[in-house]
């Protein structure tokens, strides 16, 4: 089975020339940090009253999704509640550095204690055309392909696929470093890591085989990145070895901007704004085989550091 899975963080120099006017479009799709709000009805207990074909609304109160059906009007209403799995914030810090001839990604994950759902799996959207990929970590791993093209111009008519890591047990007790990792033979990019939280009773693909057509296509976004799971930005293998140096750049450029503007990096950051600056500078030149001055400002903050020797990784 493919993941329809809508991506948030569009790499490569695709990225570069869609910032400017896509950038309202780009930031509300930006890292889910809360339980959000969807595009259906919202629930209220006269919605039982209504009659017609089945309807599918929005319960807030319990971010769950109500799915109301009758077989004759004069019938009782039948009630499905389908919860989402996007109330998960758990932090992800991240570290890539070279281990022999492969790069090793380190990540460790602690959920928010105040997050109303805990992290039960956790996947990064990376190229599924990188053969020598490996993980390990605490939870058993999979590979899991999805309907996405992968945006960069690296390798024609690339895929996408969803690495991940996922909760054997039954636990409700919030994660504190957990650890997973990722080997691998492609340079350090910023993408997408989509993370589910535990709920009860989730929305899958065998509910929806049960529903008819017309509530189907109201519930598809919610087997999507944008509704069903919370997403924030982590460093991993994105670029195979001799990428193009803008394509490279334009995936930082990218990602320092969305940082900054979540708050995960200081706006007033003299390394951040300087680096951003660098990039900027470096991909205004018509050139491609131009070179790239990064800047001698010192990182501070512990992501800025992983971003510094990120980029020197990626750009040597």
């Amino acid at each position: 089975m493919k993941l329809q899975i809508r991506r948030i963080f569009v790499p490569g120099l695709l990225a570069f020339a869609l910032m400017l006017c896509l950038s309202d479009v780009l930031s509300a799709q930006s890292i889910a940090m809360r339980v959000v709000a969807v595009p259906l009805p919202p629930w209220r207990d006269e919605a039982v009253l209504v009659g017609g074909g089945p309807r599918a609304y929005f319960d807030a109160s319990t971010n769950q999704i109500v799915v109301t059906s009758r077989k004759t009007a004069s019938d009782a209403p039948d009630l499905l509640r389908l919860d989402i799995a996007n109330g998960a914030r758990p932090f992800i810090s991240f570290n890539a550095k070279v281990s022999g001839r492969r790069i090793l990604y380190s990540y460790v994950a602690t959920d928010d204690i105040k997050a109303p759902q805990k992290s039960q799996k956790i996947g990064i959207l990376l190229p599924d055309h990188d053969s020598d990929l490996s993980t390990g970590g605490t939870w058993p791993s999979d590979k899991e392909a999805t309907s996405l093209a992968d945006s960069s111009p690296t390798v024609a008519f690339g895929k996408t696929r969803i690495v991940s890591w996922t909760d054997p047990s039954t636990s409700s007790q919030k994660l504190s470093g957990l650890t997973f990792r990722i080997e691998s033979t492609y340079l350090p990019g910023f993408a997408d890591a989509y993370v589910w939280g535990k709920v009860a009773n989730p929305l899958g693909d065998s509910d929806l085989r049960t529903l008819p057509e017309s509530v189907r296509k109201e519930l598809g976004p919610f087997m999507q990145s944008r509704y069903g799971q919370s997403t924030q930005m982590v460093l991993g293998p994105v670029f195979p070895p001799g990428t193009p140096k803008k394509i490279v750049a334009a995936n930082y450029h990218f990602a320092l901007q969305h940082l900054m503007g979540h708050n995960r990096l200081d706006r007033k950051s003299a390394f951040a704004n300087s680096l951003l600056n660098s990039l900027t500078d470096f991909l205004g030149f018509p050139s491609l085989d131009s070179s790239i001055v990064l800047p001698s400002e010192r990182p501070e903050s512990a992501l800025e550091i992983e971003i510094d020797s990120a980029i020197r990784l990626a750009l040597r």
